[in-house]
C-alpha cells in the first residue's frame, strides 16, 4: 500500500505600472505539490515572477517591457537533479502606457532571473556535470546563447559598439562539454563547445567546435577561457571590450579591430572580428580542431 500526501501553497503576485492610459496589473499564481509514495518523495513546485526592463533595444522609443516568467520544476528522492520548464511571456509598453503582447515562449531550466535586457535560465548540473545557463531576449524572446560553467558569465564575453543604440552590443558565449544540457546543445559525440555571437535581440551566429578525430572527450575540455585581443588595450575592461574604431557606425564592415582567443583545454583559437562575425576563415585554429557554421533562426 501507499499513501499520497499532497501539499498545496498558492499566493499571488501583482505587477502594476504607475497610473497612465494603458496601466493595468498582471498576476500569477504559485503553488507547491508534495507526494510520498513508498521510499520515494517528490514535490513539485510552480513560482511565478513579473519584472519590469526599462529598454527595450529592438523600440527605444517605448516605455520597456513588462516580462513574466513561470517556473515548474519536479524533483524527487528517487534521482538526483531535478527537471524543469520555464513559460515566458512579455507585453511592450508604448509610449502612452498601452501594453501590446509581445512573444511567449517555453525553455528548459530551473528558475529564470532578469539580467539587463536579458532572461537567464540556469539548469543545474549534478553528478558531475556543470551548469548550463540560458540567455533569452526580453525583446525577442529568442535563446541568445547558452553557455556553461560555474556562474552564468563564466564563459561569455561581450563586446560595445558606441553611440550605435541599444542595439550596438555583442555578447560572444561558449557552451564547453560536460554540462548539464551537454547533450542537448552539442549533440555531436566528437563536439568540444558551441560559440555563439549574438546582439541583446537576436543571435547572429554559431560555430561548432569539434574533434577532428572522434574519441573519448577528456575532462579537462570543460576549461574554457576568453579574452580579448586588440591594438588599443585601454579599451578592454575585464571580458567586455569597447570597440572605439568603430564608433557611431552602423554598419557591419566598421565592425572590425578585434579578434577573441578562445581556449578550451589545451587547443587555443584566435578568430577575428571581421564585419560583425567571428571569421573563421581567417581565424588560428588548431590542427586537431575543425569549425563548422550552423544555421541561426
Amino acid at each position: 500500500m501507499s499513501a499520497s500526501i499532497r501539499i498545496l501553497a498558492a499566493s499571488v503576485f501583482v505587477l502594476a505600472l504607475p497610473l497612465s492610459l494603458g496601466a493595468q496589473p498582471r498576476e500569477g499564481s504559485s503553488r507547491i505539490e508534495v507526494k510520498v509514495e513508498k521510499d520515494a518523495t517528490t514535490w513539485i513546485t510552480r513560482n511565478t515572477e513579473f519584472a519590469y526592463v526599462a529598454h527595450n533595444p529592438v523600440a527605444p522609443e517605448e516605455r520597456g517591457l513588462i516580462v513574466q516568467f513561470e517556473s515548474e520544476v519536479v524533483r524527487t528522492t528517487a534521482k538526483e537533479g531535478a527537471d524543469g520548464t520555464i513559460r515566458a511571456k512579455a507585453w511592450r509598453v508604448k509610449a502612452d502606457g498601452i501594453q501590446l503582447e509581445a512573444w511567449s515562449g517555453a525553455y528548459g531550466g530551473h528558475e529564470a532571473w532578469i539580467s539587463g535586457e536579458r532572461i537567464m535560465i540556469p539548469t543545474y548540473g549534478c553528478c558531475g556535470a556543470s551548469n548550463a545557463y540560458s540567455a533569452v531576449s526580453a525583446a525577442s524572446g529568442k535563446v541568445l546563447y547558452t553557455s556553461s560553467g560555474a556562474s552564468p558569465g563564466a564563459q561569455v564575453v561581450s563586446m560595445e559598439i558606441p553611440n550605435t543604440g541599444p542595439l550596438g552590443f555583442r555578447f560572444v558565449a561558449v557552451h564547453g562539454v560536460h554540462s548539464a544540457t551537454h547533450e542537448t546543445v552539442l549533440k555531436s559525440q566528437n563536439s568540444l563547445a558551441l560559440i555563439t555571437y549574438a546582439s541583446p535581440a537576436v543571435p547572429m551566429q554559431r560555430i561548432k567546435v569539434l574533434q577532428r578525430q572522434e574519441g573519448r572527450i577528456d575532462d579537462k575540455y570543460r576549461e574554457v577561457k576568453l579574452i580579448w585581443e586588440t591594438d588599443k588595450p585601454n579599451a578592454i575592461q575585464g571580458g567586455r571590450l569597447t570597440l572605439w574604431q568603430a564608433d557611431g557606425k552602423r554598419e557591419a564592415a566598421a565592425v572590425v579591430g578585434a579578434g577573441l582567443r578562445i581556449m578550451i583545454g589545451d587547443h587555443n583559437l584566435l578568430l577575428p572580428v571581421i564585419g560583425d562575425r567571428l571569421d573563421i576563415s581567417r581565424g588560428i585554429v588548431p590542427a586537431e580542431v575543425v569549425l563548422i557554421e550552423e544555421p541561426v533562426n
